[in-house]
């Protein structure tokens, strides 16, 4: 397996044996499926644009999933938090330790008898699709009230912007909180079809900014 660390220590990269990159959502579900194996019916903390990938995981090990705004900082208040009584050194490592995460992980494929592929290969397919898009100040509430609106009636969640859930899919619309930009990510049965929804949703975004 390869293993790339970034300057800060605080993320990884993997590569598995057969040449499998690891990283962002792939990564947050091998986490999450070593911490569903290490602590049974355990509980993980995501940020809410996660693949829903982790919640198949979190059900085939009787485990749960709670997920948190999409900041770092939001993600390390609750793991460090009242919800989560068990193993909280090893979901703050796993997130934000890359050192100290990487030992983790070598510990449990050792332990386990499990090599980087094995845990892949456990880790169903997946579908994701993100893309940036400008949108002004001014216009990020504007934009976020008007999606709310258009799906009245829909399974919506607003935790941070607005998810949609429909027909197995979701589409995420996250205003940026540095940058006047939207952030688009969707998830979908395929490829293909994730990227349709969040293209759907940028030009969704650039219709409704620049009314």
């Amino acid at each position: 397996m390869g293993v790339s660390i970034e300057d800060t220590s605080e993320k990884m990269m993997l590569i598995d044996n057969n040449g499998r990159v690891i990283s962002d959502d792939m990564f947050t579900a091998l986490i999450s499926l070593i911490m569903f194996k290490t602590v049974q019916g355990g509980t993980v903390v995501v940020p809410i644009s996660t693949s829903s990938v982790v919640d198949k995981l979190a059900e085939q090990n009787n485990g749960k999933v709670i997920r948190t705004k999409t900041s770092p900082q939001d993600v390390m208040n609750k793991i460090l938090g009242n919800e989560i009584k068990e193993s909280v050194y090893e979901q703050f490592t796993l997130h934000f330790d890359a050192i100290a995460g990487l030992v983790k992980i070598l510990d449990f494929m050792k332990s386990e008898n499990y090599a980087l592929t094995d845990l892949v290969n456990m880790i169903p397919d997946f579908y994701v699709s993100e893309k940036e898009v400008e949108c002004s100040w001014n216009a990020k509430g504007k934009v976020i009230r008007q999606i709310i609106q258009e799906n009245e009636g829909q399974s919506i969640e607003t935790l941070e912007g607005v998810k949609i859930f429909k027909d197995g899919s979701w589409v995420l619309v996250l205003p940026d909180a540095e940058q006047p930009i939207c952030r688009i990510k969707s998830e979908s049965y395929s490829a293909e079809f994730a990227e349709e929804l969040t293209n759907l949703y940028v030009n969704k975004v650039k219709e409704i900014s620049q009314k």
